[in-house]
């Protein structure tokens, strides 16, 4: 009898075909970079050199069929026929409450697979997919599900229960489930055959240690505890996991990042970029998109860091101005900061020479604008063969700067196995037509913009000349008296400026935006949130963690160039309930923005009277 094991990853397939009569190894192999360019399948046979195939997967049926022709070749494979298969056998992470063994695979068993996607959503949807692709291939060849949780359904209550509502585990499943349940069982049985004693007289830990690790508790032959919880993030320190760490960790990052919840664009995308899927998205500036992009990219990169090694630039983000280059720089920069993701930003108007020697260094996720990236292709110092990930930001802007030639001329640069994400604040005709040939099978997203602001929020217009707005700044900060203010600036050279002149009118501030050092941001940001600064002027780009629940007043010195960037503006004050106020200072060549504002929000910005 010969049973073929099968552990299907997001992108990886790691297989044996096993001899059961002699419980020899006959042959095992690794499938890489299945949907992504440059697949790869590798098999190892006693006595032979390694097999490889180099062969576009765009797949896991794909690559089982590419596995089972590997098996059956006639030079290098150890099977005359697939019906030598007696059974195949998938490895399957989560099983739930409903398995403590290894269970034949029905449609039954498929079903509470499935219903287990939410406790495992890293794993298996892509276990389902090894299931189904391999029972296509062999029709009539027995399937077998084996659970990493099914060991630990032995654990008595009182271990696998968490001190919460009772509730919470009769209508959610909040309870320790444990993982490496095969590993566990295997080294228990292993150790008690090598003591030469009768596993039931013994009680024996077991450790796991890999990328991921475990412990469990063994009596009897039977788990009765074990470290992983109701995910495999809990218990001991591992390779890509902290392990167990106090909980009120999670809410001081949420405090001190400004993190609450993700917004509806990254609850809706980020699931489906995990599942390297293509995303039309339509979405405001604002609405939190670069999450929605950036983290799955890096998790992605970041699990399969052994993937390609130093090959060139694996993810590109095309955006349309310097500004939102440099945000989502950022961005990425907070996002990976405990990764080995090396990443850069390229731009024009800038001199190159540090560009280039960045790039030359090496970096796995590029962010750039069209112009820069076009002319350093040209020059030999970008080439884009090795990109899965592929990101257009902003679409609709690009398209309204004149883009769309720079874009036509990148797009046959890029393979053509490639995740793509898309997103665009609007969808007119020609942007749908650019998206036809972008991407696959893409999932939609739209999201709602924020179009109203809050009513707690006593919006003013003052319609005064450029000349006069300090003027106008100081007198209302005079007035203003120990309020918290917070002033937006559209360029960072405005910013500090502002900063000088109310300097020399005895006022006090700090200012933020992209040439302060992280290190002066975070000091700036806190002495203005612990009230030692009254005065904070930013960029919209340096303005993200600026969240003070009873901040009185925001002025927004020059007008943002999106009118969605009001709102994302004004929504600084008026917050957990509290009034607050809103002033804009409009010269005569803003006076277009204003409309924009207005239309957009659905409300008239009351005029206020320019007084000193």
């Amino acid at each position: 009898m010969k049973v073929l094991v099968i552990n299907c990853g997001s992108s990886s397939l790691k297989y044996q075909l096993i001899d059961m009569a002699t419980e020899e190894s006959l042959a095992q192999g690794l499938v890489e970079r299945i949907g992504i360019e440059g697949s790869v399948l590798t098999q190892k046979v006693e006595g032979k050199d390694k097999y490889i195939v180099k062969e576009q997967m765009k797949d896991h049926k794909d690559a089982i069929r590419l596995v089972l022709a590997a098996l059956v070749d006639e030079n290098n494979g150890v099977i005359k026929s697939m019906d030598e298969i007696s059974a195949v056998g998938h490895r399957v992470v989560h099983g739930g409450e409903k398995y403590k063994e290894s269970v034949v695979i029905n449609d039954e068993v498929k079903a509470n697979i499935e219903e287990c996607f939410k406790l495992a959503p890293l794993h298996n949807p892509a276990n389902m997919i090894g299931i189904k692709a391999c029972e296509e291939l062999l029709p009539n060849t027995p399937m077998v599900a084996v659970f990493d949780t099914a060991f630990h359904g032995t654990m008595p209550e009182d271990a696998y229960l968490y001190a919460l509502p009772y509730e919470l585990y009769e209508k959610h499943g909040i309870r320790k489930y444990g993982f490496h349940g095969t590993s566990h069982k295997y080294v228990s049985q292993t150790c008690a055959e090598v003591m030469g004693r009768d596993i039931k007289d013994l009680k024996i830990i077991t450790c796991h240690l890999g990328n991921g690790c475990s412990l469990a508790a063994v009596k009897g032959g039977k788990s009765i505890d074990t470290s992983m919880g109701f995910t495999p993030l809990a218990g001991i320190m591992m390779g890509t996991r902290a392990g167990s760490i106090d909980p009120s960790v999670i809410s001081f990052l949420i405090e001190e990042k400004g993190y609450t919840v993700p917004t509806p664009i990254q609850e809706k995308a980020i699931p489906v970029a995990l599942a390297k899927k293509d995303i039309l998205g339509c979405a405001q500036t604002g609405t939190g998109k670069t999450a929605s992009f950036a983290i799955p990219i890096i998790q992605h990169l970041h699990l399969n860091k052994g993937e390609g090694k130093r090959s060139g630039i694996k993810a590109l983000i095309l955006t349309p101005t310097r500004e939102l280059a440099l945000q989502i720089s950022e961005c990425i920069e907070d996002y990976s900061k405990y990764t080995r993701i090396r990443h850069g930003v390229i731009f024009g108007g800038v001199n190159q020479r540090p560009q280039v020697d960045m790039l030359h260094k090496g970096i796995d996720i590029l962010v750039a604008t069209p112009g820069r990236l076009l002319d350093l292709m040209n020059q030999g110092h970008i080439r884009l063969d090795n990109i899965q990930y592929f990101v257009l930001d902003e679409a609709d802007r690009m398209l309204d700067m004149g883009f769309i030639h720079d874009i036509k001329r990148i797009l046959p640069k890029l393979p053509k196995e490639k995740q793509t994400l898309f997103f665009s604040a609007t969808m007119p005709d020609t942007i749908i037509a650019l998206t036809n040939s972008l991407l696959k099978n893409p999932l939609k997203i739209y999201v709602t913009p924020k179009s109203s602001t809050v009513d707690s929020i006593k919006q003013l217009v003052y319609f005064v000349e450029k000349k006069e707005k300090s003027l106008l700044l100081i007198s209302i900060l005079q007035k203003s008296e120990d309020r918290s203010v917070l002033i937006f600036s559209r360029t960072k050279h405005n910013a500090d400026k502002i900063v000088k002149i109310l300097g020399k009118a005895g006022i006090g501030s700090q200012a933020i935006h992209g040439n302060k050092s992280q290190a002066a941001r975070q000091s700036a940001l806190g002495n203005f949130k612990s009230g030692k600064t009254r005065v904070m002027v930013a960029t919209d780009i340096a303005s993200r963690g600026i969240d003070i629940n009873e901040l009185p007043l925001v002025i927004n010195y020059d007008l943002p160039d999106v009118p969605e960037t009001y709102v994302h503006r004004i929504g600084r004050t008026g917050r957990a309930g509290n009034a607050g106020m809103a002033l804009t200072f409009c010269s005569q060549e803003e006076r277009k923005q204003i409309n924009d504002i207005q239309k957009l929000t659905g409300k008239k910005l009351n005029r206020a009277d320019f007084t000193i």
